[in-house]
């Protein structure tokens, strides 16, 4: 996998041959590989957290009817609004970890075309996306960072050396054209 400077540099000088381009929409093709802005990256977290707050809903809903069957009660109850909250907060950090630490994006990151990477370009490690997941859960308003940064980084970038960067490309497998190797 090539960095995102690595990729752009190609990009820049035509070089034939990047099948990744064609995936890419044609009107988003120059900021394939730059920084993203604070609107951008503001609406993959609300995407994200929107996720986490309807999936909490739902798991309310169930434990709602699971005690109005076993209890057998008039109405049953919902757990604490505590216990939803601590859920929602401890499911997004799960969420967010394993997202970053895997594809480097998450299902809002994946709707808006963003990425996660390190210093280097290349996707940060599960240690490092776990950081900054807690750091982005329990410390959102670093993020308003990336409206006076000039370089489009959140405090949480800057703290943990990543970069949230557009990237549509989606990572298929390649398909090779003739007959498969060892066979012939």
């Amino acid at each position: 996998m090539t960095s995102f400077s690595e990729y752009k540099r190609r990009v820049d000088a035509g070089v034939p041959g990047l099948d990744v381009d064609a995936s890419v929409p044609k009107d988003a093709r120059p900021y394939q590989g730059h920084r993203a802005g604070f609107v951008s990256r503001a609406l993959s977290a609300f995407i994200d957290i929107g996720s986490v707050i309807a999936l909490i809903f739902v798991i309310n809903l169930v434990i709602a009817l699971v005690r109005l069957i076993i209890e057998r009660v008039q109405g049953a109850t919902l757990p604490q609004f505590g216990w939803s909250v601590a859920g929602g907060f401890l499911l997004i950090w799960l969420a967010w970890t394993y997202a970053w630490g895997t594809t480097g994006r998450s299902l809002g990151m994946h709707i808006m075309g963003l990425r996660i990477v390190n210093y280097s370009g290349r996707r940060v490690r599960l240690p490092v996306a776990a950081l900054r997941s807690l750091f982005c859960v329990f410390f959102p308003i670093g993020l308003i960072w990336v409206i006076f940064s000039p370089a489009n980084r959140s405090l949480q970038d800057v703290v943990l050396r990543t970069s949230v960067v557009h990237d549509w490309v989606v990572d298929l497998p390649s398909i090779h054209s003739g007959p498969p190797p060892g066979t012939a």
